[in-house]
């Protein structure tokens, strides 16, 4: 996670807020700690909508005024700045409460030393607008379980929409659950994605209004278009009409009053529309879609200010939102993003990004704690897939899927679990490596399912490390204690510390709870790789106990049974596990035919 550096940099103009730009105009430049910094505005209104029309012709090909039209905007934004090169990553929060400034290109501006301000530099530097004062609601829960909203809408002209919901796909992956009742492994995404096509105003209302999990993300593909207001024209969305028979321009604040339908607003509200974040004429009342959205209430709001490639809103779409659910910072994710679309060399759709965002307050220490949830949550997506793929006998291409998809959680969370450490966030570091210990035997069970056993000796022996170093931190864990010393025995057929054994068993039968049964079944039946006599009847006896009190739970049985089957279908000598000595399969065999509630689940 990059530590980010938040400079404010908030533009104040003394008055009312009539959202014109005149020659002369004296504006206050508050830049961090700094003292206030006076200003002197060197354009008119006229001048500013001159030069951003000509810009806008020319990314679209129909004018050449891109070099004259780009120096004058260019040299205004690089001055209202004034950055220099920044020895760390640097987030310039900037406050565009005025109509006027808010339709500066800001993304185009210069550092000191003549390079591109936002691509292309180490450290990174990322801009981000926001409003001054509270938002008009109250701002939602940042989210770490997606539940997605894909609008598209094209009475007139087409959209990339399969691109787009492609792409939504790749990033939701992680989450989205195998499709149950069939031997098919059929992805079943409707739980975290709706997709609304051919969109109107009132759809979208009604679609936030009925959904019973309100929408975290919501991501608009549509055409910009203008909307006549008085002498004046401002950018809309062009959405169809409620009859569905022709189109209608929708402004900023219209959308938002249909994503509130609900009661909740998003979180994250994705535009690749054209123009979805150009203000238009600044003397009429009102502001941007996009600005409009962040006003009402959206904490993250990310448009286009100018019109934007179809490519370049499919990569925009793919990399910010893999990024983001996956736990990333949403600078982190932006930077990314716009670097992405800077790569690609084509066109101005790195220039033409816009993010507003409102971070909560603890925003990094929130996000640790959401992206732990938000692998856990995946971590259980990929659990489903497994047992759908074990319950099926899926074929090796669907069993690699998921092994590439538990794959990069394992290596999510070991990042996560290095940032835990990094800021001593010891309660943290302890879930995680349970996590990391449990995603890795999964891996395992996958690898020898598929036939790979050196693969899975590999991932059970990394299991074991990561149970370990939690055991290690937290000795009254017994849990964790009982899963390092059962992998222990099974890869190296002996148990190198036997008072931790002791500890665990100690630990186990302190606790109350009907989990330490199951526990103390299995640390009996590893009695003797810690100098302990066989002792098959106390097992019997912890897991009939197990039963009794966990009538109205059936989950700590099943899980238990599961744990001990694995002793019997893969944990065996024939398989390479116990090297050296007698596996566990025979007195497993025997003590499961003793307990009535066994089911080989």
């Amino acid at each position: 996670m990059t530590d980010w550096t938040s400079q404010l940099v908030d533009i104040i103009r003394p008055g009312a807020d009539i959202g014109s730009l005149r020659t002369g105009e004296d504006y206050l430049i508050a830049r961090g700690g700094d003292k206030l910094r006076a200003y002197r505005m060197p354009l008119t209104d006229e001048n500013v909508l001159d030069c951003l029309e000509n810009l806008r012709a020319a990314i679209l090909g129909t004018g050449s005024e891109d070099e004259r039209a780009t120096k004058i905007v260019v040299e205004t934004v690089t001055e209202i700045l004034s950055q220099e090169p920044p020895a760390a990553p640097l987030q310039i929060d900037l406050v565009t409460s005025h109509r006027e400034i808010a339709a500066l290109p800001f993304e185009a501006a210069l550092a000191s030393d003549g390079k591109q301000l936002l691509v292309g530099r180490t450290p990174p530097v990322v801009l981000t607008r926001r409003i001054r004062g509270r938002f008009r609601e109250r701002t939602p829960v940042w989210p770490a379980t997606p539940r997605v909203l894909l609008i598209g809408s094209s009475p007139e002209q087409p959209i990339p929409l399969e691109e787009h919901l492609t792409a939504l796909m790749t990033a939701l992956r992680p989450w989205v659950e195998p499709l149950e009742g069939v031997p098919e492994a059929i992805p079943h995404a409707e739980k975290i994605l709706t997709t609304l096509e051919g969109a109107s105003l009132r759809r979208v209302a009604e679609a936030c209004r009925v959904t019973e999990t309100p929408f975290t993300h919501v991501h608009v593909l549509a055409h910009g278009c203008r909307i006549r207001s008085g002498k004046r024209e401002q950018f809309g969305l062009q959405l169809f009409s409620d009859d569905g028979r022709s189109a209608v321009g929708v402004s900023g604040s219209q959308l938002a009053d249909a994503l509130a339908a609900g009661g909740v607003l998003p979180t994250v509200v994705t535009l690749t529309a054209c123009d979805s974040a150009n203000v238009g004429s600044t003397t009429v009342d009102g502001a941007s879609i996009a600005h409009s959205i962040h006003q009402a209430g959206v904490p993250i709001v990310v448009a286009a200010q100018y019109p934007m490639s179809h490519a370049g809103s499919a990569l925009t779409v793919g990399t910010f939102y893999a990024e983001l659910l996956n736990g990333t910072d949403v600078r982190d994710a932006l930077v990314l993003t716009r670097e992405a679309l800077y790569g690609r060399g084509a066109g101005r759709d790195w220039m033409s990004l816009v993010a507003y965002a409102q971070l909560p307050e603890g925003y990094q220490d929130r996000l640790l704690d959401v992206r732990l949830k938000a692998d856990l949550a995946s971590m259980e997506t990929a659990g489903l897939w497994a047992e759908h793929l074990v319950r099926h006998d899926a074929t090796r291409e669907k069993y690699d899927y998921v092994i590439d998809q538990l794959s990069a959680r394992i290596e999510s969370l070991s990042r996560w679990e290095a940032e835990a450490e990094r800021v001593s966030r010891r309660d943290m570091l302890e879930e995680s490596r349970g996590l990391l210990g449990s995603a890795n035997k999964r891996l395992a069970e996958l690898h020898f399912r598929r036939g790979a056993l050196e693969a899975s000796r590999g991932a059970l022996m990394s299991a074991a490390e990561c149970y370990a170093r939690a055991y290690d931190r937290d000795p009254s864990s017994y849990w964790t204690g009982v899963q390092e010393l059962s992998l222990e025995a099974v890869t190296h057929g002996l148990l190198q510390e036997p008072w931790r054994w002791h500890a665990a068993m100690h630990a186990a039968r302190a606790d109350r709870k009907a989990w330490n049964l199951g526990s103390q079944a299995e640390l009996h039946l590893l009695g003797p790789y810690a100098g302990q006599p066989r002792d098959l009847d106390a097992a019997s006896a912890a897991l009939d106990e197990l039963t009794q009190l966990a009538a109205d739970d059936p989950y700590p049985v099943t899980a238990t049974a599961r744990q001990l089957a694995r002793y019997v279908t893969w944990w065996r000598n024939d398989n390479g596990f116990f090297p050296g000595t007698a596996d566990l399969g025979a007195d497993v065999e025997e003590i499961l035919s003793r307990w009535n509630r066994y089911t080989s689940s």
